[in-house]
């Protein structure tokens, strides 16, 4: 799957991860999730790599790892407690295919 962030094509993809839920790799462009994780988990995991693409983009390192993870579970609580996310999309998000 391919999201933009910005002006940037973003590959997603679902593999076994052994020491991370998540990684994004600037030099191909992909985001990383594990294929172990739940579907909420991964979602808030796919959010927190997104905020590292956005934070990379503003050439800066000012958003520290453990205020990324907090941002992340937050946005993808609200998102997901109000409707905001597509159930579906979803679900075809973290199919890992």
């Amino acid at each position: 799957m391919k999201l933009k962030v910005g002006a940037h094509d973003i590959i997603v993809k679902f593999s076994p991860l052994e020491d991370d839920n998540g990684s994004f790799d600037w030099n191909t462009n992909t985001i990383t999730i594990s294929s172990k994780l739940p579907q909420d988990q991964a979602f808030s995991t796919l959010i927190h790599e997104w905020l590292h693409v956005c934070n990379s983009t503003l050439d800066s390192d000012t958003l520290g790892h453990a205020l990324l993870d907090s941002i992340a579970e937050q946005l993808a609580q609200i998102l997901w407690d109000n409707g905001v996310v597509d159930k579906e999309w979803l679900k075809a998000l973290t199919s890992k295919e």
